[in-house]
């Protein structure tokens, strides 16, 4: 899974520092553009992120609720600049 990270990350990489820019395909499935590129990648890592959830009994959905009760604890009132850089449950 992050042999797949790293290759979305070498994409924005090369798009936001090199100047790349992001080239957007012109509907879903056309094979153009680098965002074409990491909606590929990010399949493979949702892929992994599947397989991994359930060899532990977990579902993609209970993943995402879990992810959802977390940042709601942390950030009661929503997230913010400023209730991210008060956090007192960061070591």
């Amino acid at each position: 899974m992050s042999g797949e990270a790293g290759e979305v990350a070498d994409i924005v990489k090369k798009a936001i520092f090199h100047g790349h820019g992001f080239d957007p395909a012109h509907c879903p499935g056309e094979e153009e553009g680098n965002t074409h590129k990491i909606a590929l990648e990010l399949g493979d890592i949702l892929y992994y992120i599947s397989i991994m959830s359930h060899e532990m009994g977990y579902t993609l959905e209970d993943i995402a609720q879990m992810n959802i009760s977390k940042l709601a604890t942390r950030y009661p009132e929503g997230f913010s600049r400023e209730a991210s850089q008060a956090r007192v449950d960061v070591k």
